[in-house]
């Protein structure tokens, strides 16, 4: 018998900044498929002053597959 293949997890980095108006339905338009799958979001909260982190906050409440890293101020997306 052949041992079982590892489970990959699929990541999704999605940077944020400034997306308090936007973020949530960022998330509505996530196939649902995605929550039964091995998926992680990571949402890079890159030093919002609008309420970004906030709303993210919310949605990790309602989602098991996302988290946040948060940088203290904007470092851009190569950073």
């Amino acid at each position: 018998c052949a041992p079982m293949a590892a489970k990959k997890k699929i990541y999704i980095i999605m940077p944020a900044y400034q997306a308090a108006k936007t973020i949530r339905s960022v998330f509505e338009r996530l196939p649902a498929e995605m929550k039964e799958k091995d998926v992680r979001i990571v949402v890079v909260n890159d030093g919002c002053s609008d309420g970004t982190a906030d709303i993210v906050n919310q949605i990790i409440q309602e989602r098991s597959d996302t988290e946040m890293i948060t940088h203290e101020r904007n470092k851009g997306y190569a950073q």
